[in-house]
């Protein structure tokens, strides 16, 4: 059942993000904190790793989306909407 949970906000978090929905990093940070501690729990190190910088680029994700992100990232582009 975690798993399918996890899986569910996986899922979530990338169609949020395909809306340009900031909150879906948020669902990615969870069920990369989820997929982690079931890696290690499984003894998988470098599967738990892989997790651990999934959540690092989501936190990324988080920030460069915000409004501060935004304006630290977008100087000198041109809006594409």
């Amino acid at each position: 059942m975690l798993e399918w949970s996890l899986t569910a906000l996986g899922l979530a978090g990338a169609a949020a993000n395909v809306l340009r929905l900031r909150w879906g990093f948020a669902l990615w940070l969870v069920a990369d904190a989820g997929w982690m501690a079931v890696s290690i729990a499984r003894g998988s190190v470098a599967e738990a790793t892989l997790w651990a910088v999934y959540g690092l680029l989501a936190a990324w994700g988080w920030w460069a989306w915000g409004e501060r992100g935004a304006a630290f990232t977008t100087k000198g582009t041109k809006d594409t909407k």
